[in-house]
């Protein structure tokens, strides 16, 4: 009788790195890593988590999980999380891990993944900030001529501040948007306050 066996794959991860390596919290961060596949089969829809902290013990996840779709023997793949690092001052512990949920039977499970320590440091001026979803309006649908209120919240990204100027303008103001109305946030607006 003849007998087959298949020879269990390996993948691994190496080389996490963190751009830039300089970080001030607040700062959008690029984290990478590489992911091979040290096996002899191609390996299908491998999933990539990026954390800060063991997930093990609590670690709060960076970004959506990458999925690689198809990665072939002996090639190598380099994975991409962005980071917001707005709350995360002081120094991180960064945790990069292929097949978090051991999917892929494997010779080593012990190179699965790598960890990185990055240093967030403190803002050294203020940000002011507001984005899209930070605005806000009493009514979804409106007939000309009907007043809507707008409210905007106003975050602070850096360092405290007062004597904000906001501005609302119908329109991108780089591109011939009216000027609305003007005002200025008096009080002051801490590090992470709104």
């Amino acid at each position: 009788p003849a007998g087959f066996s298949i020879t269990p794959g390996n993948i691994r991860l190496d080389s996490p790195n963190i751009s830039p390596p300089a970080t001030t919290e607040g700062q959008l961060v690029e984290i990478t890593a590489i992911v091979s596949n040290d096996g002899n089969r191609p390996l299908i829809d491998v999933k990539v988590r990026a954390y800060d902290g063991d997930q093990a013990n609590g670690g709060v996840q960076i970004g959506e999980d990458v999925y690689i779709s198809i990665i072939y023997p002996k090639e190598s793949r380099t994975v991409k999380f962005i980071w917001d690092t707005f709350g995360f001052g002081g120094t991180n512990n960064i945790y990069v891990i292929v097949d978090p949920l051991n999917a892929i039977e494997e010779t080593i499970e012990s190179d699965n993944s790598a960890m990185i320590t990055v240093v967030i440091t403190p803002p050294l001026k203020p940000d002011p900030a507001v984005t899209d979803t930070d605005i806000l309006l009493s009514k979804g649908t409106v007939n000309e001529g009907e007043t809507v209120v707008l409210s905007a919240k106003i975050k602070n990204r850096g360092t405290d501040v007062s004597d904000v100027p906001v501005s609302l303008y119908m329109g991108d103001p780089k591109n011939g948007g009216i000027l609305m109305e003007s005002r200025i946030i008096r009080p002051i607006i801490p590090l992470h306050g709104e």
